[in-house]
């Protein structure tokens, strides 16, 4: 993930999703755009909230 007072405007994040790593990446001004891709499967939209 960019580190805390980056200014950026998108969202880059790996997530680890049944033992594989998955990418996220999102605009920060449309929490629905992300999409997450992982290894071997079609990308899928995903909403994901930061607190």
């Amino acid at each position: 993930m960019q580190a805390l007072g980056a200014l950026s405007s998108q969202l880059d994040a790996t997530l680890l999703v049944e033992g594989q790593r998955c990418t996220y990446i999102a605009r920060l001004s449309d929490p629905t755009s992300g999409l997450m891709a992982c290894p071997d499967r079609e990308a899928v939209p995903l909403k994901l909230w930061l607190k």
